[in-house]
């Protein structure tokens, strides 16, 4: 979406109102759906190519403590585990 996102809420909210009005569709909910496959669609034919994520960025920077898994007493016995 090269449009900031309130530009593209305006758009979409201003084609649902003119599609229901126009008696396009049945009700709201059909064009609202229509609309929504059509956003999806122009965000698929980006011009940008899709770029893997390459991990490990954060590699050496981050410690989890020791007692990471250990809940509280309190917080175990309200899932019933203890």
């Amino acid at each position: 979406m090269s449009q900031g996102i309130s530009k593209e809420l305006e758009e979409l909210l201003a084609y649902i109102k003119e599609a229901v009005t126009s008696g396009r569709f049945a009700d709201e909910e059909t064009a609202i759906s229509r609309a929504l496959e059509l956003l999806r669609e122009d965000q698929t034919d980006s011009a940008l190519p899709m770029q893997k994520r390459q991990g490990g960025q954060w590699k050496g920077q981050v410690t989890i403590a020791p007692d990471f898994n250990d809940l509280p007493d309190d917080i175990a016995e309200s899932f019933g585990i203890q």
